[in-house]
């Protein structure tokens, strides 16, 4: 079973072709407690190198080129061995081209347009081992938020 190397610090990658999208979720992220922003990757690939090389404990991965792209990615890290976490940002919901991201090992499906408080709680939900917010109640929710210091939502 995968653990975060470090519960109070976790490292994330963000995997985006879009820069300002990239660069503004780097910042958002960065400045939150508890998170290091260790690489901002514009390619699979260049997520790979980072992957391989360091640990990594979230991929944020916007799925703007469809599904295929991320569940490529999902399964060339595991053949190399990646344990972390992924979670899957997405515009929209391509029903069938998630559920293969899921299947593979995606440990999320997050939708652009929600708030981005919202975005920090479902990395720390899948942080703590969930499949994504869904899958706790309102209170548990609350509990990991007050925890990492922020707002009950």
């Amino acid at each position: 079973m995968y653990e975060p190397r470090d519960a109070k610090q976790l490292r994330l990658i963000i995997l985006s072709d879009q820069v300002l999208f990239r660069t503004s979720l780097a910042r958002l992220l960065a400045a939150e407690i508890g998170f290091e922003v260790v690489d901002e990757c514009g390619t699979s690939d260049e997520a790979m190198a980072y992957i391989h090389a360091s640990p990594v404990d979230i991929v944020l991965f916007d799925l703007t080129e469809g599904s295929q792209r991320a569940s490529d990615l999902i399964s060339a890290a595991r053949s190399v061995g990646y344990e972390g976490r992924f979670l899957v940002m997405a515009e929209g919901v391509e029903t069938q081209g998630l559920a293969t991201t899921l299947r593979l090992g995606a440990s999320g499906v997050f939708r652009k347009s929600e708030a981005p408080d919202r975005l920090v709680l479902a990395i720390r939900l899948i942080a703590a081992g969930a499949g994504g917010s869904r899958n706790h109640s309102d209170a548990e929710r609350n509990r990991i938020a007050q925890s990492s210091g922020e707002s009950k939502i």
